[in-house]
């Protein structure tokens, strides 16, 4: 599909993130998605496509090289502001917070054992220690340093 195809099925609203139908007939302004697990999906000329790489399609004429990143971590946020083309490594550092951890911030986890907060990074598939501290907070300092060292985004 090719972007002057695209704009002749669907509207863009780079705003709110929606597309609405072209067509004519009962499906005229109507917003189109449907929601895959934590995505919206089109379908398009019989086919589907997950609709934040359609946003790039639409906006920039081409289909994104890598992966689409939702910035807030909201993969319904289709906002042109909240996408971005970025690689698979970029992509899996934007992940939400584990189911258990307890310290509120990436990275970070406290040992009953040592006493202390431990904050650590995960760099091309090996997890480096960056330190301990006895306060949460300089463990928390100590990894978002390392995240702004390392090109992660927040």
């Amino acid at each position: 599909m090719t972007q002057d195809e695209l704009k002749k099925l669907v509207r863009y609203c780079p705003q709110t993130g929606e597309f609405t139908s072209c067509k004519t007939g009962k499906f005229v302004g109507s917003v189109v998605k449907s929601r895959s697990k934590k995505y919206y999906q089109m379908r398009l000329l019989g086919k589907a496509y997950m609709a934040h790489r359609v946003v790039w399609l639409y906006v920039y004429g081409h289909w994104p090289k890598q992966c689409i990143d939702h910035k807030d971590r909201n993969g319904l946020n289709n906002k042109l502001e909240n996408l971005r083309d970025v690689s698979l490594s970029l992509n899996q550092r934007n992940r939400n917070l584990s189911k258990n951890n307890t310290s509120g911030i990436s990275g970070v986890t406290y040992s009953d054992k040592r006493k202390a907060w431990t904050a650590s990074i995960t760099l091309h598939s090996k997890t480096l220690c960056l330190g301990q501290r006895k306060s949460l907070f300089e463990a928390c300092c100590l990894r978002k340093s390392a995240e702004n060292k390392n090109s992660f985004y927040n």
